[in-house]
């Protein structure tokens, strides 16, 4: 009996790690004819989790999977193409060549200096495949990589892009962060009230009911010209919502304290059904860098080139005038 015991316990462990096995070897782009050290790339991305960077000068970086999403350091959601860029090396790089042994050492301090790890993960707590980013080759036709644990160095290529791939591991935070503005489902607006400080005979609250919208203005004993808006006009308004986006962020703009002391040409707030809320603050870029007659309302909308826009989280972005001024109605526009 103890020899059945112990039998069954064997296969039940055997099959345990075969199954982990082949869990594991079903992310791996080669199962057969590459060795361990050399197999960086990964079959597939679905069932891939977490994808984390830890360079040695910036700040670790996070990727999480949330469906088609992927969120950074459980805060911010990622600028879809810029993720791609980096995935599309975890699936399709391909080995160059394989280094003389002497270049060994040097890449391993390269690594020590300025190397990025980069762990992969799979539905479990601890990484199925670990390596690390060294320097671009001199020629800048590949990238050397090296295995965690490993004695060789290997260099890397991503076929169709004629050089090195450092670099798209090698972006500050701020560089991997979504830049869309507003990507609003038009079913789930409740709201949306624009203000013009300078100018609040312009401002108007829009209420989503459904079927239609009802435009008023924020200014008491203000009625509108009509009892309904120009239904075209509403719709195409409240649609522009489901995706505006930044041209950047500026994270470490040194003027920044000054600009929110300046009085605004818009706010924008979207009230969601859900009970969330948006709120965004637009400030005329040209304006504040250079002077000039102050942007009061829409009417001025032709000579402003680029906005501020400044966040309820804090954020500060850059964003185009041609982008956004779809949204920058006047009160009056909706009755036309």
């Amino acid at each position: 009996m103890k020899r059945l015991i112990l039998l069954l316990l064997v296969l039940g462990i055997s099959g345990g790690t075969a199954y982990y096995l082949n869990q594991k070897n079903k992310y791996l782009k080669y199962s057969s004819g590459v060795t361990p050290d050399r197999d960086f790339a990964i079959k597939t991305l679905d069932g891939i989790t977490n994808i984390v960077l830890t360079h040695k000068k910036l700040q670790p970086i996070q990727f999480q999977r949330k469906g088609n999403t992927w969120i950074i350091n459980n805060k911010y959601e990622a600028n879809a193409s810029v993720v791609r860029n980096m995935t599309d090396v975890l699936t399709r790089m391909e080995l160059r060549f394989t280094p003389a042994k002497a270049a060994n050492a040097t890449v391993k301090k390269d690594i020590a200096n300025s190397g990025i790890k980069v762990q992969i993960y799979a539905d479990d707590d601890k990484p199925f495949k670990t390596y690390y980013i060294a320097t671009d080759t001199k020629d800048n036709d590949g990238t050397f990589m090296m295995m965690e644990g490993a004695e060789q160095a290997y260099v890397m290529y991503l076929p169709g892009l004629g050089q090195g791939f450092r670099s798209r591991f090698e972006q500050p935070l701020a560089s991997y962060r979504d830049i869309y503005i507003y990507k609003e489902d038009k079913e789930n607006i409740k709201s949306i009230t624009i203000r013009y400080p300078k100018n609040d005979a312009s401002s108007f609250i829009m209420e989503n009911l459904g079927e239609k919208q009802v435009v008023k203005s924020p200014l008491p004993n203000v009625a509108p010209p009509r009892p309904e808006i120009n239904r075209i006009v509403g719709n195409k308004f409240i649609s522009n919502f489901s995706s505006l986006g930044a041209e950047g962020l500026m994270e470490n703009f040194e003027k920044k304290d000054s600009l929110l002391k300046t009085i605004p040409f818009a706010t924008v707030e979207v009230v969601r059904k859900d009970g969330t809320t948006s709120k965004n603050t637009f400030y005329v870029y040209d304006e504040f860098l250079e002077g000039g007659s102050p942007s009061r309302s829409p009417i001025d909308m032709p000579k402003i080139g680029r906005y501020f826009l400044h966040t309820q989280y804090g954020d500060l972005y850059v964003c185009q005038n041609h982008v956004f001024k779809k949204i920058f109605l006047d009160f009056s526009d909706f009755y036309k």
